[in-house]
């Protein structure tokens, strides 16, 4: 019973939006600002796209996952309406008020921020962030508007189709990082991190079936970007103190149309961290794509590494995945705790690194007794005497790990880390590098513990 209800619902909904959409047409034949596409109104003198949608009826404190998905979705239970426009034109619409496509989220290739300019959703007036309610703050979201991805192309049907318009779950708008989605939130926000906890918003509920407006616009309209992406460089400094973060040294540049602007050179940690503080007060959204220079000694990779993470937020930069012939900055900084072989939950490959002896490769067993609650671990050290024979070897012996744990002195330096890296990262890419203190002299600020900040 309750089916067929909703599908009067909705082809009630639709007869009221074809008679909307034909008098737009109409208009919009007298107004040269004014682009028609399926169900939808483009307005490119005062920028916004507009069509219809029929709201859930999600009761208070229901799950929200979706404020907006296409017809064709299965979530509604989860989302707060239904937009009665395709969304493969949704995000045509939203391109012809001058938006530009961005990038979305997507962990696999290590970019963990949706990349791109902003727009603010509305639904009846309402703001789509004040429809949902964060059950750890008891607040509603931030008004910062969401980026505009664009969702992805894939493959359907032996040719190019937009992942919104063709694969569940058909999100328009997501609250969560979700890598199909035309419009996602500004910030970092793993949907395993964020699933249950934000809910709708008691105090603006709308009716089940209830027809809605939206609105999107930009956030703006004077031609300026929020998105500056840059390439930093990483260094040290000419005149070492033997103290890893005060020896580091920044290089940011940026490529634009016009050529290349040079925001730092080789500028202390204290100019780059105010450099950044500028960017964000003026509403820019740093994206950084970081080089690690392999003249860094491991223990200044490791204190650059601290400040990135320090300065990798929502109201600062955001990482971008690395270069060629470099390792993400968080394999420099691994979780200590998993130095602890019997606390682990599985074993990588362990790879030690030394100034005045070949690599040693670790092959770990699990040994498991009857009664026993943890298994006995069992080792075996190998001599590397050829490094480019690393790969062949750890996919020989154990072909389902691709993960390595390196061990290396804190003094040594990254470009010999990175040779020795070069030959095994293709097939195991799971790398992480841990401190060991060095058989050389050093003073107490070049210890494990002085690096960590």
């Amino acid at each position: 019973m309750a089916e067929v209800e909703l599908d009067e619902i909705r082809m009630r909904n639709l007869e009221q939006t074809t008679a909307w959409f034909e008098t737009q047409k109409t208009a919009a034949a007298t107004n040269e600002h004014w682009k028609i596409l399926p169900r939808i109104r483009v307005d490119r003198k005062d920028p916004s796209v507009t069509f219809k949608a029929e709201a859930t009826g999600l009761e208070s404190n229901e799950i929200v996952e979706f404020y907006l998905i296409g017809e064709r979705s299965g979530n509604a239970y989860e989302a707060i309406a239904v937009a009665l426009a395709e969304p493969a034109d949704i995000a045509r619409a939203i391109e012809k008020i001058g938006i530009p496509r961005g990038l979305h989220a997507d962990p696999h290739v290590l970019r963990f921020w949706p990349q791109g300019e902003r727009v603010h959703l509305y639904l009846n007036e309402h703001h789509a962030a004040d429809l949902m309610v964060d059950t750890r703050t008891g607040r509603t979201a931030k008004q910062d508007g969401f980026v505009f991805t664009a969702s992805r192309y894939v493959q359907h049907d032996g040719t190019n189709k937009l992942a919104a318009q063709v694969e569940p779950p058909f999100s328009i708008a997501s609250n969560y990082n979700e890598p199909n989605t035309i419009l996602d939130v500004s910030y970092h926000a793993p949907q395993s991190e964020v699933y249950t906890y934000q809910v709708q918003n008691p105090d603006i509920r709308f009716a089940p079936g209830e027809l809605l407006t939206v609105r999107i616009v930009p956030e703006r309209t004077d031609g300026s970007l929020r998105v500056q992406q840059m390439h930093l460089t990483a260094s040290r400094a000419q005149r070492e103190t033997q103290i890893p973060l005060a020896d580091l040294r920044f290089t940011l540049r940026q490529e634009i149309d016009t050529g290349e602007i040079t925001h730092l050179t080789e500028a202390p940690p204290q100019a780059f961290l105010a450099h950044i503080r500028e960017m964000v007060s003026q509403q820019k959204d740093p994206f950084i794509v970081l080089d690690v220079g392999h003249g860094l000694s491991l223990a200044q990779a490791h204190s650059m590494a601290r400040m990135i993470e320090m300065m990798e937020n929502n109201e600062g930069l955001r990482v971008l995945p690395p270069p060629e012939g470099n390792l993400y900055y968080r394999a420099f900084i691994p979780d200590e705790s998993r130095r602890d072989r019997a606390a682990r939950i599985a074993h990588p490959w362990e790879l030690h690194l030394s100034h005045d002896a070949a690599p040693t490769l670790t092959y770990i067993e699990e040994e498991w007794e009857q009664g026993e609650v943890r298994p006995h671990i069992k080792t075996k050290d190998i001599t590397i005497d050829d490094p480019e024979t690393l790969s062949k070897k750890m996919r020989e012996l154990r072909p389902d790990i691709n993960a390595v744990f390196i061990y290396a002195p804190l003094d040594m330096r990254m470009e010999t880390i990175m040779e020795i890296v070069q030959h095994f990262r293709a097939t195991h890419p799971f790398i992480h590098i841990f401190m060991e203190p060095s058989p050389h002299d050093q003073t107490s600020d070049a210890t494990p513990a002085a690096t960590s900040e």
